[in-house]
């Protein structure tokens, strides 16, 4: 899930964000704040929904795989492109979202269609291990097809790409576990934030070049 799914800190951020402007800052990745005292609190509600469906949250890669049917876990699309060598992303995250505020409105537009599309051309032709298909569902095949520059056509074509991101991204921490996947505000000896009442620990599964691991 592309949300703060679990949130303890009163105020300020949680530790998950900082490490995420820590070790992803250098690609132009952070994380907004999150705490009690923000109004970002759909994350926490979907996951005491899905928690009484009896959907297990996952913070580490051994209950990960421990897991006896369905579990959900916190992730950023923004992390698995820049942190999965394969997409390509070697110098700074994807601008396919937000509009750059340095141009004018009409090419900001144009430069965020374009770089959905190039985006989307990776996804399609990279070699990803999981492989990753757009193809295998009508909704995800019209990706392919070229970007317009009306606003809420883009949000949803980036709220579905970000879903599909999100999913394979549980797939990969499967396949590779620790090996090319972190979790950050996990038990690496890196600062956390304290686990909520449900004994559920604040964490973000993020796949991890080496650069973005801290030094060990």
């Amino acid at each position: 899930m592309d949300a703060s799914l679990v949130v303890t800190n009163p105020t300020g951020m949680r530790q998950v964000e900082r490490q995420v402007g820590q070790r992803y800052g250098r690609w132009r990745v952070a994380a907004n704040p999150t705490s009690l005292a923000s109004a970002a609190s759909a994350g926490a509600r979907l996951l005491d929904r899905l928690t009484a469906l009896g959907i297990t949250y996952v913070s580490d890669t051994a209950s990960m795989r421990a897991r006896s049917g369905p579990a959900v876990f916190e992730c950023y699309p923004y992390t698995t492109l820049v942190g999965v060598e394969e997409f390509g992303y070697d110098d700074e995250r994807p601008r396919y979202k937000r509009l750059a505020p340095s141009v004018p409105p009409a090419v900001a537009r144009q430069r965020r269609a374009e770089a959905f599309d190039e985006l989307v051309r990776r996804v399609r032709t990279r070699p990803l291990d999981p492989p990753l298909d757009l193809d295998g569902d009508p909704r995800t095949r019209a990706l392919a097809e070229p970007s317009v520059l009306h606003g809420p056509t883009h949000k949803h074509r980036e709220d579905l790409l970000d879903g599909v991101l999100c999913a394979w991204t549980a797939a990969f921490w499967e396949r590779h576990g620790d090996r090319r996947v972190q979790v950050l505000g996990g038990d690496d000896g890196s600062p956390s934030d304290p686990r909520d009442t449900a004994g559920r620990l604040p964490a973000l599964v993020a796949p991890a070049r080496e650069a973005q691991r801290p030094a060990r």
